[in-house]
């Protein structure tokens, strides 16, 4: 299935269910080919002695992606300080011979055209579409997305909430790698791993700070595990990842079911936000140390449901507490540049 965005008003009120936040003091770029969204990047409003180097920042994905038309749309001050990245962007993209069709402000009056080509767009502030007229805003509300008031409240939702949690998790992966054998980690494969897994990812009988701490240390020591990481990360992002080289084991295969976003019309069900949340609270349950390889879950499920923002956050937290992880550093090139988790064109709005 793909939804359709109907001009520029469409667009405006889509972009906050595109990011889950509401832009502010912001710049954002809409690459287009023959009318279909190919990619979408935002960056905060930069000083204007800067403004050629975030310009070719946030055209890098113009160089990777067939792109015939481009969007800018300026939040709040960069309306009024915006005009030198404006220009920086007009003059890379004349080279490239794409077409900066629209310049658009955005601030808490509504929206307006300051560059326009198609000729329809109001050059007065106008109010966005209405959310119930914007399909894809309709297909983001099924995923379970609400944008929340600005990025920093979105960061927010990965800093640890649980202390204590954190501490005795903590404490008990102490106990782990004093009572294991070998390189200090846990079987894979049994009925206690099968179990602790399932039981954060998926069982919504309880929140993830509820989970015995005991299981939720198992869970966490298993995700140390280059394999396991990569197994569950293939299971999440299917199309991104082979599953059959790095599947998971038949009893977690059981447990988990289908992958959460593979769906036959491009729209996921319920079960991609379900998980997505559960990965959040898993990671607002630990000390900072054990927190990676979930931090790259999170990226991963995120990037695949379009949430390009809480992607990059993770990935940001990832590297912050490991700088040499390099899957963290692979997944945020890519999440950087623009590219696509998904192979399928249809997953995103046209």
């Amino acid at each position: 299935m793909t939804s359709t965005l109907h001009g520029v008003g469409d667009i405006v009120a889509y972009l906050p269910y595109e990011f889950g936040f509401i832009p502010h003091d912001s710049i954002v770029m809409i690459g287009l080919h023959g009318g279909s969204i190919q990619f979408t990047a935002r960056i905060d409003t930069p000083p204007a002695d800067e403004s050629f180097a975030a310009a070719a920042h946030l055209l890098q994905p113009v160089d990777r992606t067939p792109i015939d038309d481009v969007l800018l749309v300026l939040y709040d001050d960069a309306c009024r300080s915006g005009d030198a990245l404006v220009t920086a962007a007009r003059h890379r993209l004349d080279r490239r011979d794409i077409v900066l069709s629209h310049v658009v402000h955005v601030s808490a009056s509504g929206w307006r055209a300051v560059a326009c080509r198609c000729g329809h767009c109001p050059r007065h502030w106008t109010a966005p579409s209405a959310d119930t007229d914007v399909g894809p805003i309709a297909d983001r509300v099924l995923c379970g997305v609400a944008p929340v008031a600005d990025r920093a409240t979105l960061a927010g939702e990965l800093d640890q909430r649980h202390p204590l949690v954190a501490m005795a998790v903590s404490a008990e992966l102490d106990k782990l790698d004093l009572m294991c054998v070998g390189d200090g980690r846990p079987a894979v494969a049994t009925p206690e791993a099968t179990e602790a897994l399932a039981t954060v990812l998926v069982d919504q009988s309880r929140p993830v700070a509820r989970v015995p701490v005991t299981m939720l240390a198992v869970a966490t020591d298993l995700m140390s595990e280059v394999l396991v990481r990569d197994a569950v990360l293939a299971w999440l992002m299917p199309d991104f990842l082979d599953q059959q080289r790095v599947p998971l084991w038949p009893s977690l295969q059981a447990r988990l079911g289908p992958p959460p976003t593979r769906s036959e019309d491009g729209i996921f069900g319920d079960r991609a936000p379900m998980i997505a949340g559960r990965l959040k609270e898993w990671v607002q349950c630990l000390p900072p140390q054990d927190a990676v390889p979930v931090l790259l879950l999170v990226a991963g499920l995120h990037w695949t449901m379009g949430a390009g923002a809480v992607a990059t956050m993770a990935l940001q937290r990832a590297l912050a507490i490991e700088p040499e992880c390099n899957l963290a550093q692979l997944l945020d090139a890519a999440v950087q540049r623009g590219l696509r988790p998904s192979r399928r064109e249809d997953r995103r709005p046209a």
